[in-house]
């Protein structure tokens, strides 16, 4: 029997796409973005086409999908495990766009069939969010994606960077202050990571260990600043802040 598995983009932390003992189908050449005719803002995407091109493509129409961060990944094995980004505790995970699939399926011979909300609605349910290999029973080819649209001026997307001293102290005090914060209370439109890193690129011996608070805010970079002002106001004195 042949064994097969997926690979599409990179950043599998499984390594779902590295098997032992299986060939690896690559669609990273399947990497079109064909849209639906008489359909608002709704294509059909390659599964190999990468985030970062997906992304270019959708801003082209005035649109955006809410997906992962790396522009490396590919959309089928991002769909596939859900599809979790920085935007997504207010516009959802990639997956939730997702209004079909196309897929080889590992039958003997092979078929292709496509599933939707009404058709092959068992392989549609598995296909948002159950996982990739080996959870899934075959090779998505193509998704139909449903964009969301870009709001006016008014809104934005705008990054930014809290930084602290990093003494273990602080670290503590804001890893408390993170788990209670970011999950519950923080602004629907506001994503906030906690980061402790250095500069891997530097000897071992040249590293500076880095602590700060970064993310994403949907809205106006004034109303960010004042959220960063009284929110994070009792976690201690920040040595800088970027906003962008």
């Amino acid at each position: 029997t042949l064994k097969v598995c997926a690979r599409n983009g990179k950043q599998s932390f499984e390594g779902d796409s590295s098997c032992a003992d299986h060939v690896v189908i690559d669609t990273k050449n399947l990497a079109q973005f064909d849209l639906l005719p008489n359909t608002p803002r709704q294509a059909w995407v390659g599964a190999g086409l990468t985030l970062a091109a997906l992304f270019a493509a959708a801003s082209a129409h005035g649109w955006f999908l809410p997906a992962g961060e790396s522009g490396e990944a590919g959309l089928a094995g991002t769909v596939l495990v859900g599809g979790q980004g920085l935007l997504s505790r207010k516009f959802g995970l990639a997956a939730d766009h997702v209004r079909g699939v196309e897929v080889v399926l590992g039958c003997d011979p092979p078929r292709t069939v496509r599933a939707t909300a009404s058709d092959n609605a068992d392989l549609f349910w598995l296909a948002r969010g159950a996982g990739a290999f080996p959870h899934f029973p075959g090779v998505v080819t193509k998704i139909l994606v449903e964009f969301r649209p870009l709001e006016p001026d008014a809104k934005h997307f705008v990054r930014f960077k809290v930084s602290f001293k990093p003494t273990v102290e602080m670290a503590q005090k804001l890893f408390q202050w993170w788990q209670g914060y970011a999950p519950d209370h923080a602004d629907p439109s506001l994503t906030v990571e906690l980061c402790l890193s250095s500069d891997q690129s530097l000897a071992a011996s040249e590293r500076e260990p880095a602590l700060y608070l970064t993310g994403l805010y949907h809205g106006e970079a004034t109303r960010l600043r004042q959220l960063i002002e009284t929110d994070m106001s009792g976690v201690g004195r920040a040595e800088s802040v970027e906003v962008n």
